[in-house]
């Protein structure tokens, strides 16, 4: 396929097996060549899927900081979450404030509490380089963040740290109501998530099983 495309010559890879077709993709996107494949994405690999899946796994008690980070830096995460404030660019320095001197700096529950206790022992001299040169205004704008970012999360923590077992469908309108408030952000536009042909996949097959919600077990 990669000498068909130097020659210039379309080509075509038929093949029902949807790993190999990825691989690829993959391996061909190595040298800038873009094929077009006609099966689609899954829908948990396209940009929707991926920020509605980050959504619910960063409320988990076993959250992993690296799924913070990458939901904060999300394309369709909101520019800002807090008015001036740019929540993409703050997720690296978050990581780095953070996750690298917090222990249990993980969990979204308490955020902003442990973002203020490592602003402290950035002071410390044996503090990592990168964090002392986190400046005040940075400080300040990850403590918005982190207050604004943990509220938005709280009815869906809320769900996930309740002993008691969860209706199917108030876990599915939770977790869309906190998806479409993060999208949205200060301008409280939350469209995108629902635009494109993947935003309508996503807007199916949440549609579907909200109709079906009823009959299903409560979610423990």
């Amino acid at each position: 396929m990669r000498k068909a495309h130097d020659e210039q010559r379309g080509c075509s890879l038929i093949t029902p097996d949807r790993q190999l077709a990825r691989r690829v993709a993959s391996e061909l996107g190595r040298w800038d060549i873009h094929v077009d494949d006609s099966a689609g994405k899954p829908l948990a690999d396209t940009e929707q899927g991926i920020f509605f899946r980050l959504v619910g796994e960063v409320c988990a008690p076993a959250a992993r900081a690296h799924d913070i980070v990458a939901l904060l830096g999300h394309s369709l995460m909101a520019d800002e979450l807090v008015a001036g404030t740019d929540s993409r660019s703050l997720a690296k320095t978050l990581e780095i404030a953070l996750f690298r001197q917090v222990p249990g700096g993980h969990h979204l529950r308490g955020l902003a509490a442990r973002i203020s206790q490592a602003r402290t022992l950035a002071q410390d001299r044996f503090s990592h380089p990168l964090v002392k040169n986190i400046a005040p205004e940075q400080w300040d704008s990850l403590s918005a963040l982190a207050a604004q970012f943990e509220q938005i999360m709280t009815p869906l923590l809320d769900l996930s740290d309740a002993g008691d077992s969860s209706p199917l469908a108030s876990l599915l309108n939770v977790h869309i109501s906190v998806a479409e408030t993060l999208s949205a952000g200060t301008g409280g536009v939350s469209d995108r998530l629902w635009t494109g042909e993947a935003g309508n996949a996503l807007s199916e097959t949440l549609r579907g099983l909200l109709d079906h919600a009823a009959a299903a077990p409560a979610m423990p």
